[in-house]
């Protein structure tokens, strides 16, 4: 191997030097035992495979290794020589002697090593005793059914037990006081995705079956791996949605919804089974890592790295929180924002999360809370602690909205369930500011809550599927993540809806009434709703013109009186609403404006009712030549 140093205006040197001269020599290394090359065949296998496959003689790539000497970590890049392909690595030395190399502990072979179990054990005992903002609350909930885990043996297979029946499921167990009333039932709560293979289910036939038993074997692997899990913490009780809840009984579906606040705020722990893309994949897996290696200068090299030191993936857990298919499902979003404790099995290490710190498995110091989510940061401050002044309600509303735009990013299986799963969290939410709710928007901040815009693309409305609302975030679709809309700034890629947060509230209009229609619970889905208000309302027709906005690459509309004297104003199709996006040519519509030049862009239906078109802002109008008139939204 031959070393390439080069000095970085005083910086540590970053090194470089190749490795296999094409794809074909690192398999055949990695098929030899060398078990560096095994672990970059293994994490670059997909890619790597397909493209030998399709490769023509000659046209092999040559790869090499990058080393940035860091404070923290030190990573190792194995990169291609043209900068197209690159594995991110983690080097470290158990017992350093430089300042080079991390001194980190090894990651062990299997997450549920008895080290490792009692470290996540030692991390959650110091939440629960330490963190009051983590213990919040004050009765404990316990879910209407938890499924028993059985014994840590093995020798007992797991159970549903409903909850007036875990007492005396307890005390058959453990030798609790008369009645078990001062003992709480501590459970862990599993986060996963179903994906699209079978899961193991309670349904009204299979109810009773459920409480008798349900064998491991019949368990898919993701399931199977949160019993095991739940065992080794050393809890009894497990809550998983498809066993506890009925799901063939709307009734009981639409009850145990209701409670996803309690159900994960509750939870002694929740395991984010982060790795398991589906039910079948699991998340108890064997992790890789490579035996120690030396590093020896090459002739004539003084400033080279020295020392022993061992390579493993290299941990990134601001990527992982986004980059799991986990974190892209919408129910698993608000549990993630629910719960008090997190214990996430990664693909190559495990993390213990609460409301104040995180700890990744081989830190040797805790990390306080703090990677730029501040939704989550206030979410947990606004949920725990009162709100007494002004400010702390308007930046309790503000993180409403920024987490609305998170989460309409999300995944759903059913577009019916858009405002069921964030339920939990606007239930929490509505307890600690007071205000209403109504279909995703708060009562107390109404005309802000309707300054939204959606900017997904490609839309393709399901006829017959009701979500909210026209003026609800909630009844626009979910799709493909949009395309980069750089006049908007870095954050809107990733999110369908996007909200305009103003520095001063000033607005014209005047909400008269407001209401929703609901299906059941206050936070869930709705059958309809409305919004009658007084504002200044400017009638005249939409345009879909020639033009086309160069950084989005979409088409604008002009809206136009009609009168000479006022000129048209001109908005790009990102601002108009999911509905509005299958017209061409002209349409006639209405201009509503909220207060200093908030603009909504209405469409008249029969009987003197409105719908939302679209949201823009900055139109630079006199709107008080324009009358006053009440207009209702549905």
């Amino acid at each position: 191997m031959k070393w390439e140093a080069a000095d970085e205006a005083g910086k540590d040197p970053r090194l470089a030097f190749q490795h296999h001269a094409d794809d074909n020599e690192l398999l055949e290394a990695a098929k030899a035992g060398c078990p560096l090359c095994g672990l970059l065949q293994e994490l670059r296998s997909a890619r790597l495979l397909d493209r030998i496959h399709s490769q023509n003689a000659g046209s092999s790539r040559p790869f090499k290794f990058q080393i940035s000497p860091a404070r923290i970590n030190t990573s190792l890049r194995y990169i291609s020589i043209d900068n197209s392909e690159s594995v991110e690595l983690e080097i470290y030395s158990r017992n350093s002697v430089s300042d080079i190399w991390g001194s980190k502990d090894h990651h062990p072979t299997h997450p549920l090593l008895a080290g490792t179990v009692d470290w996540i054990n030692i991390r959650i005992r110091e939440c629960v005793s330490d963190h009051e903002e983590c213990n919040q609350q004050v009765n404990p909930y316990v879910p209407t059914r938890l499924l028993h885990v059985g014994q840590e043996d093995g020798s007992e297979e797991p159970y549903l037990v409903e909850k007036d029946d875990m007492v005396f499921v307890e005390n058959l167990h453990t030798s609790l006081p008369s009645g078990g009333a001062t003992t709480p039932i501590l459970y862990a709560a599993l986060s996963h995705c179903w994906g699209t293979t079978a899961h193991c289910k309670t349904t009204k036939a299979t109810l009773s079956e459920r409480k008798a038993c349900i064998p491991m074997s019949s368990l898919n692997r993701t399931f199977a791996d949160a019993v095991t899990a739940t065992r080794a913490l050393g809890l009894k009780y497990l809550w998983i949605d498809s066993l506890c809840i009925i799901q063939d009984s709307v009734q009981d579906w639409e009850k145990e919804s209701a409670t996803m606040c309690w159900v994960y705020g509750s939870a002694y722990v929740n395991i984010a089974a982060k790795s398991a893309s589906d039910g079948d994949t699991g998340f108890l897996h064997t992790r890789p890592i490579v035996d120690m290696c030396s590093m020896k200068p090459a002739a004539g090299k003084t400033n080279c790295l020295l020392g022993d030191f061992w390579i493993r993936p290299e941990r990134r857990e601001s990527q992982s929180q986004t980059d799991s298919k986990l974190s892209s499902r919408a129910w698993c979003y608000q549990e993630m924002l629910l719960t008090p404790r997190i214990l996430s099995f990664e693909a190559n290490h495990i993390t213990v999360e609460c409301r104040l710190s995180f700890r990744a498995e081989g830190d040797q110091r805790p990390r306080l809370r703090g990677f730029g989510d501040t939704k989550k940061e206030n979410f947990s401050r606004i949920v725990t602690q009162p709100i007494t002044s002004d400010e702390e309600r308007r930046i309790a509303f503000t993180t409403w909205k920024l987490i609305v735009e998170e989460y309409s990013g999300k995944d759903l299986t059913f577009e019916r369930d858009k405002l069921p799963a964030i339920s939990g969290v606007a239930s929490q939410f509505g307890a600690a500011i007071k205000s209403r709710y109504l279909a995703g928007l708060w009562e107390g901040d109404l005309l802000g809550s309707l300054c939204w815009v959606s900017i997904a693309h490609e839309i393709e409305v399901k006829a017959g599927t009701y979500r909210a609302p026209s003026w609800s975030w909630a009844s626009q679709v979910r799709n493909s993540p949009p395309c980069l809309l750089k006049a908007l700034g870095s954050r809107i890629p990733l999110i369908p809806v996007y909200y305009y947060l103003f520095a001063t509230d000033t607005w014209d209009a005047e909400i008269l009434d407001c209401s929703v229609d609901l299906v059941s619970d206050e936070y869930g889905q709705v059958k309809d709703g409305s919004i009658s208000l007084r504002a200044t309302v400017l009638a005249g027709t939409l345009t879909l013109t020639p033009f086309v906005d160069p950084d989005a690459n979409r088409p604008w509309y002009m809206f136009s009186t009609g009168d000479d004297e006022t000129a048209p104003v001109y908005c790009p199709l990102f601002r108009l609403d999911d509905l509005a996006r299958n017209f061409s040519g002209t349409v006639q519509s209405w201009m509503c404006h909220l207060g200093d030049g908030r603009v909504l862009v209405l469409k008249k239906l029969d009987g003197g009712l409105y719908q939302r078109f679209g949201f823009f802002w900055g139109w630079d109008y006199d709107w008080s030549c324009v009358e006053r008139v009440v207009v209702t939204i549905i």
